[in-house]
């Protein structure tokens, strides 16, 4: 009996012990590619707000402040790519030294041999939410690119309907703040048989208050019956300030899933079924793109052992064809999600599900 206990201690030692190396051989090359990644978005936001600038020529102190500002975003999204990074050089290089064959030898299947890969990229996975959800957001509104939607912004003209009780608010500016309601100034309030401008107006959940408001009434031929001149004029309406959103650093980092889910029953509450489904794709892909760690973490790793004899560069080009993939149909069903074709948590997710059957087939035609 003895015997028998310090065999299956030292079996539990012994796999334990290939875990760690198996994860030591994927933490050098993770880390290289979140650095390589982080710097790469970062340069390419960098051009493109040069680019945009044109010939104002900001100082090079402001650019270098908003990117700096913009970090915590743009490792959050370099993450994935660092974890294909990571898992493909990682199988690459064992099973080029034929360390992969050496252990499959002694009865260690493929499944078990990148569990702690695959286990990896869902701490990473979950971290990455985590930071997304509490991290990315304080930067966000604080820095110089926190003038968005949301939080501390000024924006323009805009137009903002309410189809269930048919009202209509134009206006030519709006300031928020954080902690408090949207203000709009130059407002028109029009509904069938009534137009109020007013100088400014509070958006208050399900109430717009306005000051200094000119009511103008009519009749059902159109004719004016009533004009009159009032300090405050309010009416019920479900109006928010609800917007679509992108992968580009800013659009919507500073709000969080509760936020957008928020937006989304306001947005529903007032009607408006295209900026429902803005609110609702926002939400959903904000926590779909931190979580694709997991997805190519279970891709990458036999599809690198796929193709492990085409040599040491294969590991690299298999994680950047996986994350070109990956981030293309991540696009491409963020626009499937906006044109309402299929419903945004579905479209979220549709690239998590692509991943993980083609690691799952591929695990299973090597463990033939």
């Amino acid at each position: 009996m003895l015997r028998h206990g310090n065999g299956t201690q030292s079996r539990t030692a012994r796999m334990t012990r290939r875990d760690r190396y198996v994860l030591r051989e994927f933490l050098g090359p993770f880390l290289f590619g979140l650095l390589l990644a982080t710097l790469l978005i970062e340069v390419l936001q960098v051009q493109r707000q040069l680019s945009v600038a044109g010939a104002s020529r900001p100082p090079i102190g402001d650019i270098l402040a908003g990117a700096l500002w913009t970090l915590p975003q743009v490792a959050t999204m370099a993450l994935p790519v660092a974890v294909a990074l990571g898992v493909s050089l990682a199988v690459n290089r064992l099973a080029r030294d034929h360390e992969a064959t050496v252990l499959r030898c002694t009865g260690v299947g493929l499944a078990r041999l990148f569990l702690p890969l695959t286990v990896a990229g869902l701490v990473l996975a979950g971290v990455n939410v985590v930071a997304t959800e509490t991290w990315v957001p304080l930067p966000a509104r604080r820095g110089p690119a926190g003038n968005s939607f949301g939080t501390g912004f000024v924006a323009g003209a805009g137009v903002l309907p309410d189809t269930r009780t048919r009202v209509l608010v134009a206006y030519a500016g709006v300031q928020v703040d954080p902690g408090k309601p949207p203000r709009l100034s130059g407002v028109a309030v029009v509904s069938p048989k009534q137009i109020v401008t007013a100088t400014s107006a509070t958006l208050a959940p399900g109430l717009l208050s306005t000051s200094d408001a000119k009511v103008h009434d009519y009749d059902s031929e159109g004719t004016t019956v009533r004009e009159d001149r009032v300090p405050t004029w309010e009416t019920k309406a479900n109006l928010d300030l609800v917007r679509p959103t992108g992968f580009a650093v800013g659009s919507g980092a500073e709000e969080s899933f509760a936020e957008w889910t928020r937006r989304a029953r306001a947005a529903s509450a007032q009607g408006d079924r295209a900026r429902v489904l803005a609110a609702e794709t926002a939400r959903w892909f904000k926590v779909a793109l931190p979580t694709l760690c997991a997805a190519c973490a279970l891709c990458a790793a036999p599809l690198a052992l796929r193709f492990s004899r085409a040599g040491g560069f294969a590991g690299v080009l298999l994680s950047v064809v996986t994350v070109f993939v990956a981030w293309n149909t991540h696009l491409f069903f963020q626009a499937v999600s906006l044109g309402g074709w299929i419903p945004p948590v579905v479209c979220a997710f549709t690239t998590h599900a692509l991943l993980t059957v083609v690691g799952v087939v591929l695990l299973w035609r090597l463990e033939r």
